[in-house]
């Protein structure tokens, strides 16, 4: 059991994949399959938690929030949360609200985040819609408050000296889908938007090894993260078919949530949390590069970013504002998990999203 907290001085990098539910890295789909309980699952960063305690000696009156997110390298913050880690967003903003976190992170993502939710090992998380829908229909009592990301991108990479030209052509393949993952929710938006016959096509369903058993040719395509695609595709390790950059109604949700309890005693750190992350937004309009130096990591390069996250030059995915385009994403989640019987029965919607916070940030 490895599990490291850091405790810093400001809370929290989608989103995607995976479910997904959670994330994915250039060798990991963000949601990995497993059972293991949330502190057997959780991983950290020891030399950062060390260093950030000195940083914080003084700080220790400051109340702690218990942050989750999915987490593999170096840097597990989700997208915007990295950029507002690196410009000191997240101490500004907690510390004025009497608040540090401790963050754990988990390599098992969703289905991890989502026991330690349950046992009240958490207070806030940021991870993918797909697990945490899942997690409200089986009763954990949490609270959907902001977007960390409203397009977790998605991919299709195929296989370099593939015939496959449209996602029509994937009948008679093997194609790699993590289910119960958000990937499985994006192939339902490709079987629908393709036509394609489900029926004539091999699902391969692997999650944390995806990468590897497309590499070696045991499968025609792969479905991963966009940033993942990007970077497998300048590794020459296949070519990008599809992606939700192109439709990005496909896209799915990197949500931030938190336990219902904790947000009605601590709205403020809710509040501050939100404000964190629309800062970095909108500093990022204006130094773009900065946000992809600060996604970037050893084994993902700026390069893979700047085509990632660049093409939407005004940021407006990473902005935490909850809009009716979103809703119809949740309506859309809603009922694909229940038609494939991975929840019983739809959620309510009304009670799972909860507008009050972002508008006691932003009064909107």
């Amino acid at each position: 059991m490895k599990r490291t907290t850091r405790i810093l001085a400001f809370i929290l990098s989608a989103f995607m994949v995976l479910a997904f539910t959670g994330c994915d890295s250039a060798s990991n789909t963000s949601e990995s399959k497993g059972t293991e309980s949330a502190a057997s699952t959780a991983s950290a960063n020891n030399d950062n938690s060390e260093s950030k305690a000195d940083d914080n000696a003084d700080t220790t009156e400051l109340k702690t929030v218990k942050v989750g997110v999915p987490g593999y390298d170096s840097n597990p913050l989700l997208d915007g949360g990295r950029l507002a880690d690196k410009l000191g967003y997240f101490d500004e903003e907690l510390s004025a609200a009497g608040y540090k976190y401790e963050l754990t992170t988990f390599q098992e993502a969703g289905p991890a985040i989502n026991e330690a939710y349950a046992s009240g090992q958490l207070d806030l998380a940021v991870y993918g819609d797909f697990p945490a829908t899942v997690a409200r229909s089986n009763g954990n009592d949490i609270k959907v408050i902001g977007l960390a990301n409203s397009q977790m991108n998605i991919g299709v990479l195929v296989q370099n000296d593939s015939d496959i030209k449209t996602p029509k052509d994937l009948e008679g393949k093997k194609v790699i889908v993590g289910i119960g993952t958000n990937f499985q929710e994006y192939w339902s938006h490709l079987v629908d938007e393709f036509d394609i016959d489900e029926s004539k096509v091999d699902i391969v369903n692997v999650v944390s090894d995806a990468v590897t058993v497309f590499s070696t040719g045991e499968a025609d395509a792969l479905l991963t993260l966009y940033y993942n695609a990007v970077k497998l595709e300048n590794d020459g390790t296949g070519k990008i078919l599809i992606d939700t950059t192109q439709y990005p109604e496909h896209a799915s949700q990197w949500l931030i949530t938190g336990r219902t309890a904790f947000l009605e005693e601590n709205p403020d750190a809710a509040v501050a949390f939100l404000k964190a992350y629309e800062r970095a937004q909108q500093y990022a309009v204006e130094h773009p590069d900065e946000l992809y130096e600060a996604l970037s990591s050893e084994s993902v390069g700026v390069e893979v970013y700047k085509k990632a996250y660049g093409y939407d030059p005004t940021f407006e995915y990473l902005k935490t504002k909850i809009t009716d385009e979103n809703i119809e994403k949740f309506n859309y989640l809603n009922n694909f998990l229940t038609s494939n019987q991975l929840i019983k029965e739809e959620i309510n919607l009304d009670d799972f999203i909860d507008y009050s916070y972002y508008k006691l940030a932003f009064g909107e």
